[in-house]
């Protein structure tokens, strides 16, 4: 029988929750975000393998008011008793984040470090993003090594507003996410700006000088490199591979501003040769994220050929594909709105890192078929073309993969192929009021339709 939990859905200056608790404290605490509030209270539930009823339980009051007290700079701790349910492994992890201090960051291999598993890392970010408590346990304190934010499932901008409440203070919360955004861009911007004239100004006098006459129109002395094969020749020998990506990024952001195509086409050379090279030795963690990161910024297209490079070789190491899979979750993301015409091969390729070979980690989460993490990321329509291959293959919990069905068909507005897969959903779990109630809703947007 599925055990019984108390549910209540509260407001705080964060957004709207989803509380759940037992006896011994609270469960979850799940951001609903832009979600149907009624879909994730049936995604949690399927989460936590239990049956959620309304109650405004003692636990999730006091959890609401110490909320809204955090965020609004009054309290910098939570006394609310917990139940946390994981492995030991994810206990241990959530332990060590309730003691990173208010207002401070450790990044996963710090994390990992704390716990006596240093190269855990990967599995410590895992764990993070498995935290069912929002807040309370602070993984969002957790940021990457190489200075961004790294993930967050509840979604990047609530993680920088939680970040900003802690770090300036909170009578103006609804200002602090842009504010803190556009600083972090800013900077973001000042940085890559920096790095691009440093790497250009360290090559040699003749180099630099067919640079210059190519970005700003100055005169080329004879003795100076006359021709863009041979100028990417010297350069790619005058240039340590871990600089590359500045080099990448300043070709094109010289191709932007002259505008010079020979110069976009140089910039499509050393991303060919840092692909190679990754074909036969691996690239250095860090400077693999920044290759992705320039590429994501001003040429997402390149970003395939740098991947299946990394990915024609087998065993990846765990460091070289955490930076892989983040660097393809961001395309991922960016393809939304910037590329859409690399979405599709954009997730296949996310997917098939995930999935890849060697990643223990992946696998232990119990995500073999990606539909979750898919609409985590709000990629309905591929979630659920997921979690339909996984349901016809039989893998996965068949119970999770209809509720899941039924979220990722309703937000996509197919009404009846929501109230098809909750039907079965129901059938095999028991009609409760609630899921009656959502199939009376959905049918009467299936009958609407058809009118």
């Amino acid at each position: 029988m599925r055990e019984l939990l108390a549910s209540q859905r509260f407001d705080t200056p964060i957004g709207a929750l989803w509380g759940v608790a037992s006896e011994a404290g609270v469960v979850a605490l799940h951001a609903i975000g832009d979600q149907d509030p009624d879909a994730a209270r049936a995604a949690l539930a399927a989460q936590l393998g239990a049956s959620l009823v309304d109650d405004p339980h003692p636990h999730l009051r006091q959890a609401a008011r110490q909320l809204t007290a955090w965020a609004t700079g009054r309290r910098q701790g939570f006394s609310v008793p917990l139940d946390l349910r994981g492995t030991p492994f994810q206990r241990r992890v959530w332990e060590v984040l309730r003691r990173i201090p208010y207002g401070q960051t450790a990044t996963y291999a710090e994390v990992a470090a704390r716990i006596g598993q240093p190269s855990a890392f990967r599995a410590v970010a895992n764990a993070c993003g498995r935290n069912p408590t929002l807040a309370l346990v602070p993984c969002h304190r957790v940021v990457a090594s190489g200075g961004g934010l790294g993930g967050f499932s509840a979604g990047l901008p609530l993680k920088r507003r939680m970040l900003a409440v802690e770090r300036g203070g909170a009578d103006a919360l609804p200002m602090l996410a842009p504010l803190f955004a556009v600083a972090e861009a800013r900077e973001a911007r000042r940085t890559a700006e920096d790095a691009r004239v440093e790497v250009m100004e360290g090559l040699p006098p003749s180099l630099r000088a067919w640079w210059l006459h190519r970005v700003e129109g100055r005169p080329l002395p004879g003795a100076a490199a006359t021709t863009s094969e041979a100028w990417v020749a010297h350069v790619l020998e005058a240039v340590e591979v871990a600089r590359w990506p500045e080099l990448v990024d300043a070709l094109l952001t010289g191709a932007e501003r002259a505008p010079d195509a020979t110069l976009r086409a140089l910039a499509d050379d050393v991303v060919e040769a840092f692909a190679a090279r990754c074909r036969h030795e691996w690239p250095e963690p860090q400077v693999l994220e920044r290759m992705l990161e320039r590429l994501l910024r001003r040429a997402p297209e390149a970003i395939e050929g740098v991947a299946l490079a990394v990915m024609a070789r087998p065993r990846v190491p765990a460091r070289v594909r955490t930076a892989l899979i983040d660097g393809l979750g961001r395309l991922v993301t960016a393809a939304r709105e910037r590329a859409p015409h690399l979405r599709e091969r954009a997730v296949e390729l996310w997917t098939l890192v995930k999935a890849g070979e060697g990643d223990a980690s992946w696998r232990a989460t119990r995500e073999d078929e990606p539909s979750e993490a898919l609409m985590a990321a709000g990629l309905w329509q591929e979630a659920a073309a997921a979690a339909e291959q996984a349901l016809a293959a039989g893998h996965g919990d068949r119970r999770a993969l209809l509720a899941r069905l039924a979220d990722a068909y309703e937000r996509l507005g197919a009404w009846d192929l929501a109230r098809e897969r909750l039907a079965s959903l129901v059938a095999e779990e028991g009609a409760g009021d609630r899921w009656q109630a959502r199939l009376r809703r959905l049918s009467d947007k299936v009958g609407g339709a058809r009118e």
